[in-house]
């Protein structure tokens, strides 16, 4: 790894706008060194990054741990700035063809003394994992997605554990805190169509979208009962009781993003939803191949290109949390306290944004595709080259200057030798 002796000029550049969040120029440059850290290839944890910075910037780790353990209330103020800058991007900012998410993600850990740790079921895995549960909210406009607001989930396990009670831990269902996300939207006045799981297809959380005018769109299991035919004589069936008395003929051809659906529309109630809903059935390629795509929505004049095209902007939702787990290192954190990870979740979600935001003045004119990564390996280079340029002008001021580098390098690179020298030792048996 390259040591870091001066803070990038695309770092400044992307986060300088944040500098109000901190009542010190010591903590905003804590925050770029982290910023900086989090767009490096290291593991994204406080030692890891502050190991990166050398000369000026050195700090030692207890003063990058405090940076983010020890609450100035600010963190909230970093995540309205963040959203209020996206809403003001000429680019991104958000518009009624935009999409907005809503899901969860779960990060897995193996140190069960974190703070807020719980056993989970991830259906990825097929098992229950010690985690943290983020329920997450992103927006998705042409093809640019980026995170909004994320609120941690306990269960009732955690929540009511003694560590739980002494933190003060908070138990609310995830359609609750997903109600949370949507009324704090439409109150910062975020235009767009909601997409969400079947999870948080409860009435309580399509209320307030439905009274401030405007639209859902939802997946819908099969053991979802309705109004077939309006028979209010008999007990309403499954979805999965009528798929097969829908003949062929009554689907219709769809062709989106190069794909082919066979799709069925028709305006039912549902249980435990208020009013009539317009309910999508849909196979892709053959009718009857596999196990359908059921979609329901609250705007009665969608079409079935309208509503594929909302579930479909959804999906970068999932790209969107395996680049932050993978890239910006969402997952890496190996702090015990839950106000420090709150707050690493948060500059993951500014590290991302900024690379969004860059990215997506990058796109204007270029003819090939600009990646993340590609936005990131930018910064990497600035580095290299603000490390050559300090080498240059070091060997150019003396021996004596030029030797104080080599030693201050060789204290740098030595905890990456012996752990390069650990790997290599051969195995005694």
């Amino acid at each position: 790894m390259i040591p870091i002796y001066s803070i990038p000029s695309t770092v400044e550049q992307m986060y300088s706008g944040y500098r109000s969040c901190f009542l010190t120029d010591a903590q905003f440059l804590h925050f770029l060194r982290y910023e900086t850290g989090l767009l490096m290839p290291v593991k994204a944890n406080v030692e890891s990054i502050n190991s990166l910075f050398c000369g000026s910037l050195k700090r030692h780790s207890s003063n990058a741990n405090r940076f983010l353990t020890e609450s100035d209330g600010k963190e909230v103020d970093v995540e309205s700035l963040r959203i209020e800058r996206l809403k003001r991007h000429p680019i991104l900012r958000p518009g009624k063809r935009g999409v907005i998410a809503i899901d969860e993600v779960l990060l897995e850990k193996t140190g069960e003394h974190m703070e807020g740790v719980g056993w989970l079921y991830d259906h990825c895995q097929d098992k229950d994992i010690l985690c943290h549960c983020v329920v997450t909210s992103s927006y998705n406009k042409l093809g640019e997605s980026y995170p909004l607001y994320l609120r941690p989930y306990f269960n009732q396990e955690v929540g009511e554990s003694e560590e739980g009670q002494e933190l003060g831990l908070e138990v609310h269902t995830k359609p609750d805190i997903a109600r949370g996300i949507i009324e704090q939207m439409l109150s910062d006045d975020i235009a767009g169509v909601f997409a969400f799981d079947n999870v948080y297809l409860e009435q309580q959380v399509i209320d307030p979208i439905e009274q401030a005018g405007r639209i859902w769109v939802s997946s819908l299991e099969k053991n979802r009962t309705v109004d077939w035919h309006r028979r209010t004589s008999e007990k309403w069936p499954q979805l999965q009781q009528i798929l097969s008395q829908i003949p062929k003929y009554r689907y219709h051809k769809v062709e989106l993003y190069g794909r082919v659906y066979w799709c069925h529309l028709e305006e039912m109630h549902i249980s435990k939803l208020e009013g009539k809903k317009k309910i999508l059935l849909c196979f892709s390629d053959q009718i009857g191949q596999g196990d359908p795509m059921l979609l329901v929505t609250n705007a009665l004049w969608f079409d079935a290109v309208r509503i594929l095209s909302v579930w479909l902007a959804r999906w970068p939702l999932e790209s969107l949390h395996r680049e932050c787990q993978q890239h910006e290192g969402l997952s890496q954190y190996q702090m015990r306290c839950l106000e420090g990870i709150r707050k690493h979740w948060e500059l993951v979600a500014c590290a991302y944004a900024g690379l969004v935001s860059k990215r997506a003045y990058a796109r204007r004119g270029v003819p090939h595709r600009v990646t993340l990564h590609s936005v990131a390996l930018d910064v990497l280079t600035e580095v290299a080259i603000a490390f050559a340029h300090h080498v240059w002008e070091k060997a150019q001021q003396g021996v004596e200057s030029f030797l104080s580098i080599k030693w201050e390098l060789e204290a740098f690179y030595s905890p990456f030798k012996l752990l390069s020298q650990a790997r290599c030792e051969p195995l005694h048996i």
